[in-house]
């Protein structure tokens, strides 16, 4: 999920580990993985929740862990 957008883009939302990654440079060389600003919570919540859905589309037992109200952890995602 982009923070930002054009001149004003200033790094990406991670929605597997919900973590922000903020650039410093231009090139993307030099990051700061902090906290989601709290202005993307609700958006961050909402993408990730739709990546979990297109998932669950996929795999039936990571499916029954969401409608049962588990956490889906970063490493079941991927996998």
């Amino acid at each position: 999920l982009p923070i930002g957008a054009e001149s004003d883009f200033r790094g990406i939302v991670d929605l597997l580990t919900m973590k922000a990654t903020i650039y410093k440079d231009d090139l993307g060389t030099e990051i700061d993985v902090v906290d989601i600003p709290a202005d993307m919570a609700d958006a961050a919540e909402a993408a990730r929740e739709k990546l979990i859905e297109a998932v669950a589309d996929h795999d039936d037992a990571l499916a029954e862990a969401y409608l049962e109200g588990e956490e889906i952890d970063r490493d079941r995602l991927i996998a």
